[in-house]
């Protein structure tokens, strides 16, 4: 499920560079960094992010970019893999744990397979 998806939306991202790859998302997203979840502005070089396969990529370079769209996809367990990287499906528009709450009754639903 999306809360959001606006292909035309213009939004100032914020990518981490590492030597596996890169990573462009919204300053107030949440994604895995030094093992706990942090805001991507808050990211500095050095810090480690979370890869896929759960290791660790050095942060060797942040930029901030503008760019076209802007999704918000939701999963059961509140992760996805974004260009290689475990991110968070939560940004700061509300708190993750309370944004995970609000969200139980869509999960709910989607486990006994009911439409939305």
């Amino acid at each position: 499920m999306f809360s959001h998806q606006y292909t035309d939306a213009q939004a100032t991202f914020v990518e981490l560079t590492t030597a596996t790859g890169a990573l462009r998302l919204t300053p107030g997203h949440y994604l895995y960094v030094n093992g706990k979840t942090a805001q991507a502005r808050a990211v500095k070089v050095g810090d480690h992010l979370e890869t896929a396969s759960g290791s660790p990529a050095v942060v060797t370079g942040i930029t901030h970019v503008r760019d076209t769209g802007l999704y918000n996809p939701h999963t059961l367990h509140g992760d996805v893999i974004v260009d290689g990287f475990r991110t968070t499906t939560y940004t700061d528009a509300i708190a993750p744990t309370m944004a995970h709450a609000l969200l139980a009754p869509a999960r709910a639903l989607y486990t006994m397979n009911v439409t939305l």
